[in-house]
């Protein structure tokens, strides 16, 4: 989620998300694009400034205050942004966008009680905006929930799809097609329609703790139904455990869950794993993200040409870079991976790389992502080769989500509407292996 104010005194991630989301429509307002994307905080400070030696020749100019708001709520200055506010309303008792910035800066310094009590104001004020309403009723909510003991989360979803070469058929491979042998020469091979549906759901207990700490079991299940490509049909079951804790300026989670993938109507594999995640929010507008993670895979001898049931162990790290600006998101991704499988030929080290920029242009958030990946296979499959295989596969992905009700970033409950458009080429050092594969989905979201 984009961020243009800092959420690290939130106590739940459930109100620091809401906050992210909310704060961002009414940030927009406020100022330029020049004034406020600079990169580093001494540039935030020189315009605080100078901003406000204008307000000072200027105090009852409206739009010269909310510049100095927006100034100092950017620079890490609530306390002060909560003074220009406050004088903004003594000038504009009825200013729906003053009332809602001021909320989130007491929100922002832990004075829940101040915020709740300015978000009533909003609420009751004629000129609030249909946004702004929602947004105040799911903050409102976020907080009575900081003081439930227990509660439950989750979402419902249905779509549908095209995928690009569901196959895998490579160019220049001898492969099976429609029940006779020949030559892939269709990057395409074949393109397949299909339906999804996935259901999840959370059931969370906060800790007897003056820290906010947070246990929950979760259960999922999701459905991939091919029109004509029935050995592809993907069912899978999961379930996890998870402990949350919230820090200074960050967050760390440690998960341990379990999953079981149906391929057509045969039990694929079954997974177990664990999960360690921790997340920092630094310079008001850069935010990192590391994650490390081991998993257990055991595929069943169905989909085997021996007895023998095959396993894998792979184990994972990745950090994750973003810097947020006025409209728009940079990051970036590199992850590392080592897996060690009963066969040594499907054992194999993976290095990727990727980038992405999110942006609120349009209504919702858009999101374009380009990623490489690299594959060393530790040893020969004889099969096909006595080289041993090295994969690289380059591919683009764009989606865009929309809130429902707000017709703007999805907040809250409110149900979100998504597209995803991906497509790939992965191609490899052996069998002239070199395949194409696309995707293109529609997604309707329901959070409760």
């Amino acid at each position: 989620m984009l961020r243009n104010l800092k959420t690290s005194k939130f106590k739940t991630p459930h109100l620091r998300s809401s906050f992210s989301a909310a704060t961002l429509v009414v940030c927009m307002t406020l100022g330029s694009a020049g004034q406020m994307a600079w990169a580093q905080s001494g540039e935030a400070s020189d315009l605080e400034s100078r901003i406000f030696e204008q307000v000072f020749k200027d105090p009852t100019n409206m739009l010269l205050n909310f510049k100095l708001a927006g100034a100092q709520l950017q620079n890490g200055n609530v306390k002060g942004a909560i003074g220009t506010l406050e004088r903004l309303l003594t000038l504009d008792p009825e200013n729906n966008e003053a009332q809602f910035l001021l909320a989130n800066a007491h929100l922002r310094l832990g004075n829940n009680v101040d915020a709740r009590r300015m978000l009533g104001i909003l609420l009751e004020n004629p000129k609030a905006s249909d946004v702004e309403r929602q947004q105040a009723e799911m903050i409102l909510a976020n907080l009575d929930r900081q003081l439930q003991r227990f509660f439950i989360t989750g979402s419902v979803s249905a779509g549908a799809g095209i995928a690009d070469n569901p196959e895998g058929g490579s160019i220049g491979n001898v492969a099976l097609i429609s029940g006779s042998i020949g030559e892939v020469t269709d990057k395409r091979a074949n393109t397949e329609d299909y339906l999804t549906t996935a259901a999840n759901v959370n059931f969370t207990t906060k800790l007897e703790s003056q820290r906010d700490e947070t246990i929950s079991v979760g259960l999922a299940t999701s459905l991939k139904d091919y029109g004509q490509y029935d050995a592809g049909d993907l069912t899978i079951l999961s379930a996890n455990t998870r402990y949350m804790r919230g820090l200074e300026n960050g967050m760390m989670a440690a998960t341990l869950n379990t999953a079981r993938i149906h391929v057509g109507d045969k039990h694929y594999l079954s997974s177990y794993g664990a999960q360690f995640n921790y997340s920092q929010t630094f310079f008001e507008r850069w935010n990192a993200n590391t994650n490390l993670g081991v998993t257990r895979s055991v595929f069943k001898k169905s989909f085997s040409s021996t007895n023998a049931e095959k396993t894998s162990l792979k184990t994972e790290a990745s950090i994750r870079l973003a810097r947020a600006f006025q409209k728009f998101q940079l990051g970036g991704t590199a992850k590392i991976a080592n897996t060690d499988a009963k066969e040594d030929k499907n054992s194999k080290e993976n290095l990727g790389l990727s980038a992405f920029v999110s942006a609120n242009v349009l209504p919702g958030i858009t999101t374009v992502t380009y990623d490489i990946d690299h594959t060393d296979h530790k040893a020969a499959d004889t099969n096909y080769s006595d080289d041993k295989r090295q994969d690289r596969r380059h591919s683009l992905g764009v989606s865009h989500v929309i809130g429902l009700t707000s017709f703007n970033l999805p907040v809250g409950n409110e149900p979100r509407l998504s597209l995803n458009a991906n497509y790939g080429k992965t191609k490899s050092n052996i069998a002239n292996f070199s395949k194409y594969s696309g995707d293109v989905s529609l997604t309707l979201t329901k959070p409760f």
